[in-house]
């Protein structure tokens, strides 16, 4: 008995002592693990912050690009229009006979049917002909009286539109003496006698409401947005003069100046020069980004520009999604090391003999306790798993956009570098989906039925051939193989193994599949499936079964590794066994029991 209590209280001692040795192992393990957890999600968030702030910005200045490319080619037909009329063959003439006799007669209904003409089919709210000097001569169309005005600044400019014979742009303005206040803008084309030189005629004024396309253009945004919107600007004087109806400043146009001395604003920053990504205010004194550009062929500049809230809300979303992230893994991480260090408190409690009935009763509750967050781990986990797509789609779309729109200047090795980033997410996703099959395997309802296991095969076989139609396949079925099992899980396991024949057989030239049944020395009944492929040394049996555990290289059959293991389960699952025997170069045949 000496003996006895000796030996046992040496036994406590040194289990005392793995015990404090396993406590220093666990924080070792957690502190590492803390800053691994921490240190990757750090990482992947600054990638995702500079991957998304680059795509943002894109957006930004592709969306400038184009509509201030879309306005300057505009700008460019409105003045050819101009151009065009200007070189007619006999318009000199037809305005000198109108000019001479105003009253009706066929010159001036030819002149009038022309300038319709031009107004219909080219959307010009209206064309305006004046003398040298300014004076409104006609204005068309004629039922609409109040065109028949034009700005104080119009003459000017009509005048020396006369002076140097070009056509003259009249930016936007406000018609005087109009009550509706609306905004048009028009090219001045000036006329001369026919064969007198130089003498003046008169000056035709085509006048463009720029409601009908300049300003949808401007408001008009591609993407969904809260805030963004597009500004047209140019200098008058001291200030920036805001040409366009505003998203929160409807009644801006021609009337809104902010003066050029804050260089805050985005507005001030076209102005004076500056072009591309910026960072500032706008009209509102809000915090913006925005896109500059200025428009060929004009004085006006461009800003594209969204709140900055708005533009980081993306960024901000990951995160927060971040820190919960890397707060659960570090809960998860730290309640399976309290588990195992719980484990071991149990067992050395009862080591010492300390057990009692009430002991055991909690022993129960904790362990009821376990199993819940078991589940709920398990739970988690599966949500994780999904959430892990996420940042795989968007490695593999952002990889696809690399190959797609840059793989000229990537080079050789850049694009071999973009490949493989391509097969690793496309692997990670085969893992994913063949670990939560693997969860689902083990957790999934079981239903027992009599299912027919010749059938199950030969659709499954048939499936096979359908993809790889060109192999030369020699299946043999034994027909009435039957089993009592859940019918799902057992199409899941006879999937993989099939798949698993074909796949190691794919090299031979005439493949040979083999399912049938037998009797094992306990004249237990036993399925098997035998196949003629590459096979596998038996020394390494032990491994087959095992979860990423493969025989043979990735670069020479794909998988994941994970498809023997969720075998394994489904048949344990149904309280039969499975094993194989193989020979390297002579195939592979794998056995199996199920309930009868």
């Amino acid at each position: 008995m000496t003996d006895l209590n000796t030996r046992s209280f040496l036994d406590l001692k040194m289990q005392k002592r793995s015990n404090r040795n396993l406590q220093f192992i666990l924080l070792a393990v957690a502190a590492m693990l803390t800053a691994g957890i921490i240190l990757v999600n750090i990482n992947s968030y600054n990638n995702y912050e500079e991957e998304t702030r680059l795509q943002l910005e894109h957006q930004l200045e592709t969306i400038g690009e184009l509509k201030s490319s879309e306005i300057s080619t505009w700008y460019r037909e409105r003045h050819g229009d101009a151009e065009v009329l200007k070189n007619s063959p006999g318009m000199s003439s037809f305005l000198y006979n109108f000019i001479q006799s105003p009253a009706a007669d066929s010159n001036h209904e030819a002149l009038l049917n022309y300038l319709m003409t031009i107004i219909n089919e080219y959307k010009y709210a209206s064309i305006i002909i004046t003398d040298p000097s300014g004076q409104i001569l006609l204005s068309l169309p004629s039922n609409q009286e109040e065109l028949e005005t034009l700005p104080a600044h119009a003459q000017e400019v009509i005048v020396r539109s006369i002076n140097n014979g070009q056509v003259e742009f009249l930016d936007l303005h406000r018609h005087a003496g109009e009550e509706t206040q609306r905004i048009y803008f028009s090219f001045i084309v000036p006329f001369y006698e026919a064969g007198s030189g130089h003498k003046p005629l008169a000056a035709i004024v085509m006048t463009i409401d720029p409601e009908d396309f300049l300003f949808p253009l401007i408001t008009s945004w591609p993407l969904p947005s809260k805030t963004a919107e597009t500004l047209l600007v140019k200098q008058d004087g001291e200030d920036v003069l805001f040409l366009n109806p505003l998203r929160f400043k409807p009644d801006a146009a021609l009337s809104l100046r902010i003066p050029l001395e804050q260089a805050e604003i985005l507005a001030v920053m076209g102005l004076t020069g500056q072009e591309g990504i910026v960072e500032g205010l706008d009209y509102r004194g809000q915090k913006v980004i925005g896109a500059l550009y200025s428009v060929t062929g004009s004085d006006w500049v461009m800003v594209s520009k969204i709140d900055y809230d708005e533009f980081i809300a993306p960024i901000q979303a990951r995160r927060e999604r971040a820190i919960f992230t890397t707060t659960a893994l570090l809960l998860i991480s730290f309640a399976v090391l309290f588990i195992i260090w719980r484990g071991q408190q149990i067992r050395y409690f009862k080591a010492a003999g300390s057990i009692n009935e009430e002991l055991e009763r909690r022993v129960d509750e904790r362990t009821a306790q376990l199993e819940t967050a078991k589940n709920e781990l398990e739970a988690f986990a599966y949500s994780v798993s999904h959430d892990l797509r996420a940042p795989l789609r968007a490695m593999s779309g952002f990889g696809n956009l690399l190959q797609e729109e840059f793989s000229p200047q990537l080079g050789e090795e850049g694009r071999h570098y973009i490949e493989r980033i391509q097969a690793a997410s496309s692997r990670m996703g085969e893992l994913i989906d063949d670990l939560l099959t693997l969860s689902r395997v083990t957790r999934s309802e079981f239903t027992y039925t009599r299912v027919d296991i010749s059938e199950l095969a030969a659709d499954i076989m048939n499936k096979l051939k359908e993809l790889q139609p060109e192999l030369q396949v020699n299946a043999k079925i034994e027909e009435g193989l039957t089993a009592r099992g859940d019918q799902k899980l057992l199409a899941i396991a006879l999937d993989n193994l099939l798949t698993n024949a074909w796949k190691f057989s794919s090299q031979e030239p005439q493949i040979m599949i083999e399912v049938g049944s037998g009797s094992d020395e306990n004249k237990q009944k036993t399925f098997f499936i035998r196949d003629n492929g590459t096979g596998f040394k038996m020394a390494y049996a032990d491994k087959l079964f095992v979860p990423f555990q493969r025989l043979h290289r990735s670069n020479e059959f794909p998988g994941t590794g994970i498809g023997l293991s969720i075998v394994l389960r489904i048949i344990e699952r149904h309280g039969g066994q499975i094993w194989a025997e193989s020979e390297v170069g002579r195939g592979t045949t794998f056995f199996f029991t199920l309930p009868d």
